[in-house]
């Protein structure tokens, strides 16, 4: 037990002096890795998700900044879903999805942030709806590598609505390299 208390507060103080620093770029792009977990209805159909995203980010003032940002997500096909459509021979796959969503972006307390956006994700599969509304809100971190550069890991919760009745919902955390200009 003493390992752990020592770890955490070896860990806890190694990110707050990290954090400590701010990167000074107005403009930002991030390119990282998704994992969605899906809630709600969508655990019926979908297991879980990955995939990669690429976010832009350009400062409206200090610590309000606004976003555009584009993914490929792929949602793997949930075993009992699987087992259900087995005998009848029907082979199931992932399906693809593009979510693309505009936001904000609030630095709250130094590298610490709070992010909502909105928009669509796009169905590959001609057999899935075509298009949905997307949402999502988050809480995040970055820590600074250089004074253009930084590593953002966020969490969020993530809705899509396929209709007024019917949204997938998800959980979702997203590791990405910052990149400055």
């Amino acid at each position: 037990m003493k390992h752990v208390i020592l770890s955490l507060s070896l860990i806890i103080g190694i990110f707050f002096s990290i954090s400590a620093q701010e990167q000074a770029s107005k403009y930002n792009v991030s390119l990282g890795g998704e994992f969605l977990y899906t809630l709600g209805s969508a655990a019926e159909f979908y297991s879980a998700g990955y995939g990669a995203s690429l976010q832009g980010e350009y400062k409206l003032l200090p610590k309000l900044s606004i976003t555009a940002s584009g993914g490929y997500i792929s949602l793997s096909v949930s075993k009992l879903y699987k087992d259900i459509f087995t005998p009848w021979n029907t082979e199931l796959s992932s399906k693809i999805f593009y979510p693309v969503k505009a936001g904000l972006k609030y630095n709250f307390h130094k590298n610490f942030y709070a992010g909502a956006e909105a928009g669509a994700a796009i169905s590959k599969d001609q057999n899935a709806r075509a298009n949905s509304l997307a949402y999502a809100g988050g809480l995040g971190t970055t820590f600074v590598i250089s004074p253009k550069s930084s590593l953002d890991i966020g969490i969020r919760y993530e809705a899509w609505a396929l209709s007024v009745n019917n949204t997938y919902s998800f959980g979702g955390i997203r590791a990405a390299y910052v990149f400055g200009f």
